[in-house]
């Protein structure tokens, strides 16, 4: 009978033993899977919907994403279901002593089938009294216009790919900006695709970044 008792605690020590790797490894992907998850739910607190109800970028009708990007800037976009824009930087190059010109650089991607985009001058969306021209307030209230006025810059984009556009265009660069505007408090910038998707694009705290290459 002890010999019998014996022999299945044998057994069942030996199964309790073998088993403990593969616990192990089931738990390792849980931490793996876990931390996956994580990631993923981080990565999409960057972006999240906006509300149009609650927010004076937008008419009520559209309905857009609010992105924040690494530098803590960020792009609120009516326009999500039909355009992807994501902010790389505003750069700012020196042309005297104590004035420069500011550019901004985007990545675009078409979710519509378009292949031109219009970006600058005024914005105006489609049935709704909400217009802006192009134009950015720094840290210290003073704010910039274009010099091209009501007119946009044109740019060739692409369904599905994004393309890095650079708006130094006449209607799209700032120019006679002061060197000590170091952030964009508000920037808004005119947007044209076609006669429905019109009106423009809203971003904040975007810092300028003097002389430094895009």
């Amino acid at each position: 009978m002890k010999r019998n008792l014996f022999r299945i605690f044998v057994a069942f020590a030996a199964f309790f033993f073998a088993a403990q790797p593969a616990d192990a490894q089931f738990g390792n992907i849980l931490k793996k899977v876990t931390k996956t998850l994580d990631t993923v739910s981080k990565k999409d607190a960057k972006i999240k919907r906006t509300d149009p109800a609650a927010s004076k970028d937008m008419p009520p009708q559209f309905v857009g994403t609010t992105t924040t990007s690494e530098s803590g800037a960020t792009v609120i976009n009516p326009f999500a279901k039909d355009v992807d824009i994501q902010l790389v930087g505003a750069y700012g190059k020196s042309t005297s002593e104590n004035y420069g010109t500011v550019t901004l650089v985007l990545k675009v991607k078409m979710i519509a089938d378009k292949s031109r985009i219009g970006l600058g001058g005024v914005g105006d969306f489609p049935n709704s009294d909400l217009r802006s021209v192009t134009m950015f307030v720094d840290q210290d209230g003073e704010s910039y216009t274009p010099d091209g006025g009501t007119t946009s810059d044109s740019f060739d984009v692409s369904e599905g790919v994004y393309v890095k556009l650079k708006l130094d265009g006449t209607y799209t660069r700032f120019e006679n900006v002061k060197k000590t505007a170091k952030v964009m408090q508000v920037l808004k910038l005119g947007l044209y695709v076609d006669a429905a998707i019109r009106g423009y694009i809203t971003m904040k705290n975007v810092p300028i970044q003097w002389v430094v290459e895009p």
